[in-house]
């Protein structure tokens, strides 16, 4: 399935919404692309506001831009406490002290795929798995509800196409948690959706200053 800008994502994505909260899309290993600009219109046609996917960025990898996501190298975080589930292996990044010591760390991202080489030697699976991705920094384990047979096929579409990222984002929106995480967006629930997007309502109040800097900046420009 080849997902385009415009009308026939709005209707792929709202259609699916109709359908209990879980996507149409059938799940494949070929990376289905959306452009930004068909991200905000199938959000609109969700009731959702297009500035909390800004501010979703914002707070998940920095506000780093398409064109810099494009050019370079996908932003990651290996999450070393999840990789640890899989494989009873520790593997810490610069600064750490164990494995659920998430404030100290250092190496930028660098040390991110330098992680995740490691973990790729021990359990490829459990690697891809262990890691978040992209501009909204969804993980791999979710690789399913993204419409991935695997978290590795995910990476490789992600990797290789900023599209491929705002239409998994789309995907995740619409089918996690059984449409708990699309009804938090719509009604700008942040503790709600700090919950379910970053695993505590304790990152809430960080997602909901995002979204007001992103609505004071749009209202300057």
């Amino acid at each position: 399935m080849k997902w385009g800008d415009g009308k026939w994502a709005t209707w792929a994505l709202a259609g699916s919404a109709f359908l209990g909260g879980y996507l149409v899309a059938r799940k494949t290993d070929i990376g289905a692309t959306l452009t930004y600009e068909g991200l905000v219109l199938a959000m609109k046609a969700l009731g959702v506001d297009p500035l909390v996917a800004k501010a979703v960025m914002r707070v998940e990898s920095g506000g780093r831009s398409e064109a810099a996501e494009a050019s370079g190298r996908m932003t990651i975080r290996f999450e070393p406490h999840v990789f640890y589930r899989y494989a009873k292996q520790v593997i810490l990044l610069p600064g750490m002290a164990n494995v659920n010591d998430g404030r100290n760390r250092r190496g930028g991202q660098d040390a991110e795929y330098e992680a995740l080489a490691k973990a790729l030697a021990i359990d490829a699976r459990g690697a891809y798995e262990s890691i978040s991705m992209g501009l909204f920094q969804i993980m791999g384990f979710n690789f399913a509800v993204c419409g991935y047979s695997s978290a590795e096929a995910m990476y490789q579409a992600l990797s290789s196409s900023v599209g491929a990222q705002y239409a998994s984002f789309g995907r995740f929106m619409v089918g996690y948690a059984r449409g708990r995480l699309l009804k938090a967006m719509r009604e700008k629930d942040w503790p709600t959706f700090g919950s379910l997007y970053n695993g505590t309502a304790s990152a809430g109040p960080t997602y909901e200053r995002a979204y007001n800097a992103v609505v004071a900046a749009q209202a300057k420009a």
